[in-house]
């Protein structure tokens, strides 16, 4: 019995988790996704990354 009062609030919150993420959450998410990968870097971040290759480079 005591170990039921552990888990039993974890099955109850991974069941309305599982309830509430439909398909078309799901859909949205990997279509948003997958635009934020093909859109490019602001100038201004991407020096950053830049510098960061660099001295990844040289180590």
């Amino acid at each position: 019995m005591k170990y039921l009062i552990y888990i039993l609030p974890f099955i109850l919150f991974s069941q309305l988790n599982a309830q509430s993420y439909s398909l078309e959450q799901g859909k949205s998410d990997f279509q948003r996704s997958r635009n934020a990968l093909t859109q490019s870097v602001p100038a201004n971040i991407q020096k950053y990354f830049d510098i960061d290759i660099d001295e990844i480079e040289h180590f």
